[in-house]
């Protein structure tokens, strides 16, 4: 690989916008670095480098969107992947015509300007019909990366999950919570007549007062437990029966295990990325209502009432999600990659 140019990842991670886009960037960066030389251009705060240094990628950080650009021209490479949610207009105006643009997020604002993208699901938003421009879409649950830690809850474990007394669920609302729903979801289950042990899963972008938290947790009725983190979260709760999140990138996780989720989305566009998912029986997706928590609560008391309902949701997501979707668009880069350099020649 020696002499070639990096294949050139654009990552924005902070503790504001949170770091799914680095954890899934860094999922595909570990397999390609195996099939060609990679640089990593972070934006936002460094909240998130001590998760490249294990990586052992080579990266940079960048202060602004017009200075990852810069440092993108000078890298030489012919092959950028964009995984944010924006990106300046200017700033990727001025990259070089030649360059190859991918995404590996489906709703980058710049997606109209990009030639590929890698979609986890096969399900399109209604908005691309009005691109007069659009790129090749790679599309399907066989392209959604996770976390190569995560593993599968098997059916009899959570069959012996089912039969505990108190059902367990977890909440995870994702990035800084900016509404605080955490908080609102324990007060409303403090409410419940169902007895549930809660675990809740704070990230470190989690920008409310914790003491909050703990004093919901003091006088509630249900039994909660308190997480912080984020790559171990989930050998936490592969003993939970339920997840309530906040839809991205959890959801997709969540189904992989096998765990039944309750999506309650914050933007009503986003509810598309999670249709597959719903079809098959996986998950169930919420609108951001006005009562959207209520009825969440109520749609958990239900099922804790009847958990044959759980565990259908169960079954069906089983083997949904195929494994080594990080490996899937690895390969297909270096292929592009490859494309394009024997153009060049």
């Amino acid at each position: 690989m020696e002499g070639r140019q990096p294949i050139v990842f654009v990552v924005r991670a902070s503790v504001r916008d949170g770091l799914g886009h680095l954890v899934r960037s860094l999922g595909v960066l570990r397999e390609l670095a195996l099939l060609h030389p990679v640089k990593l251009l972070l934006l936002g705060d460094r909240s998130g480098s001590h998760l490249i240094d294990d990586a052992q990628i080579p990266w940079d950080h960048c202060t602004s969107d017009q200075s990852a650009a810069r440092k993108l021209r000078r890298s030489g490479s012919g092959l950028v992947v964009f995984d944010t949610l924006r990106f300046d207009e200017a700033a990727f105006s001025s990259i070089p015509s030649g360059v190859t643009t991918v995404s590996l997020s489906p709703v980058f604002d710049q997606m109209h300007r990009i030639a590929h993208l890698f979609h986890r699901t096969a399900v399109e938003s209604p908005q691309w019909r009005a691109f007069s421009a659009f790129p090749k879409v790679h599309k399907g649950l066989r392209y959604a990366v996770l976390p190569p830690w995560l593993k599968r809850v098997s059916q009899r474990h959570y069959r012996e999950q089912l039969q505990e007394e108190r059902l367990a669920v977890a909440i995870s609302m994702g990035g800084t919570d900016a509404p605080n729903r955490t908080l609102a979801l324990l007060k409303l289950f403090g409410e419940s007549r169902s007895r549930l042990v809660l675990y809740v899963a704070l990230g470190d972008a989690y920008t409310h007062s914790y003491e909050e938290l703990l004093a919901c947790a003091a006088q509630n009725r249900q039994e909660i437990i308190l997480l912080k983190s984020n790559e171990s979260m989930w050998r936490v709760l592969q003993s939970v029966s339920l997840v309530i999140c906040a839809g991205g990138l959890t959801t997709y996780e969540a189904a992989f295990m096998g765990l039944p989720a309750i999506n309650i989305l914050q933007d009503a566009r986003w509810s598309w990325l999670f249709a597959e998912l719903s079809e098959a029986g996986a998950c169930m997706t919420l609108p951001p209502e006005k009562d959207c928590l209520q009825k969440a609560v109520r749609r958990v008391s239900a099922m804790d009432r009847d958990r044959s309902r759980l565990l259908a949701m169960h079954m069906a997501s089983r083997n949904l999600i195929p494994k080594n979707g990080s490996l899937r668009i690895a390969r297909k880069l270096a292929q592009i990659a490859a494309s394009a350099e024997a153009s060049d020649g």
